[in-house]
């Protein structure tokens, strides 16, 4: 998480100190667990340690639609920072380590340390830039050009956060995944 929001700020020694000593658990996740339901309330906010997730959105009839994929290092659900009820589900993709963060510690830590809270709200704001490309490419993009988009736009935060994406990666979903997440 530090890697990812010094991407967005620039962090010194006692923002980073002040992350690491945030009270959390980690906990170990199967592959298709949920991690957040739609409805939920939540106290508690998470960071993906390891392994990868999707945030999803479901139809009345059960159709999924896939809205976003969270690689290692990333917040999984900022905004439940300020917002009580989930719209929305997050599962794991994989087997995956999540750390469990208690809102409260957060919001404090936030207005505690002001570059951390920028920080996090840029995170916010870049996450939201990344969903604006995603509608447009699920809803004007041809195939073709939604499938490369999307391979590109995972190798690049990939790489953004020191996964070496530019070198190759494996691609941790099915068909039927990759078509709930391009329409």
């Amino acid at each position: 998480m530090i890697r990812k929001l010094e991407t967005h700020a620039t962090l010194d020694r006692r923002d980073r100190e002040a992350i690491q000593a945030l009270p959390h658990h980690v906990r170990t996740f199967d592959a298709s667990a949920y991690l957040v339901r739609e409805g939920d309330s939540l106290q508690h906010c998470s960071v993906l340690v390891s392994g990868y997730a999707f945030r999803q959105k479901v139809t009345g009839d059960g159709l999924r639609q896939i809205v976003s994929l969270h690689i290692p290092g990333e917040p999984l659900d900022l905004q439940h920072l300020f917002l009580d009820l989930a719209d929305h589900n997050v599962q794991t993709l994989t087997r995956a380590e999540v750390a469990i963060i208690p809102r409260a510690a957060l919001q404090s830590l936030a207005l505690s340390h002001p570059a951390i809270g920028h920080a996090l709200f840029v995170n916010t704001l870049v996450e939201g830039s990344i969903f604006r490309e995603w509608a447009l490419n699920v809803g004007r993009r041809d195939a073709r050009t939604r499938v490369a988009h999307f391979l590109c736009e995972f190798a690049a935060r990939l790489d953004a956060q020191g996964l070496d994406g530019a070198r190759g990666y494996e691609l941790p979903m099915s068909q039927e995944q990759i078509g709930d997440a391009l329409g």
